[in-house]
Parts: structure tokens; sequence; C-alpha cells
């Protein structure tokens, strides 16, 4: 559902439009990841372009972390998110612990388990 923000206040001096953000019916969406690294490590991040995003770290452009973990290949994928709904998450994931990670790489929430099948 779309809210529509009106100006009622009586005292309007500018005649230029309100400089709310609309919402882009034709956005991308945001996708939650995990790379698994060489050294066994678990990195997680957002990208709306999950393909460039990962060529990105394999060239150690971007993220910090990639100058000392080497990515070899994604293990986990969400799709369906907003830009913030998908930091929230990206959160979340950072919170738990390695052991936890695992088992959410096998979960029905992997996007990937499903392709696969």
């Amino acid at each position: 559902m779309m809210q529509v923000l009106v100006n009622t206040s009586p005292k309007s001096n500018s005649s230029k439009p309100s400089k709310s953000r609309k919402p882009s019916i034709s956005s991308k969406p945001w996708y939650v990841y995990i790379i698994l690294c060489t050294d066994g490590s678990l990195y997680t991040g957002i990208s709306n372009d999950v393909e460039r995003r990962f060529i990105q770290h394999q060239e150690k452009k971007g993220a910090k972390y990639f100058r000392s973990h080497t990515p070899l290949k994604l293990v986990y994928l969400e799709n369906d998110h907003t830009r913030s709904s998908a930091s929230q998450r990206e959160y979340q994931i950072k919170q738990l612990t390695h052991k936890q990670k695992q088992s959410l790489l096998n979960s029905d929430s992997n996007q990937l388990n499903m392709m696969v099948q």
C-alpha cells in the first residue's frame, strides 16, 4: 500500500512540489548473500546485483574484508528484499555464530537450495 503525502498547511509559501521520496515501481529487488572464503570464513552482504558484487569481491574491490580473505563461492541467497529489509536481515545474520550460519545455509530460506532442486 502506497502512502501519498499531502501538504494541508494553509501557509504554504512555496509553489514548488514537495521533494518527498516516492518509491520506484521498477526498482530492483535487493538480495542478502553469504560467500564462503577459502579459509572457511563466511562473509554476509547485500546487493541488488549479486553477480556483479561477487566479481567485485574477487577483484578485491569494495569490502575491505576481501583484502585478506579470498572469496570461493556464493553459498547463500535470499531475495525479494527492499534496501532497508536487506540491511536489517544482513545485521541479523551477522549476529549469528559460525555454526548457526552453517545451519542457515541448509535451510529453506536459502534460494540457492531451491535452484539446485
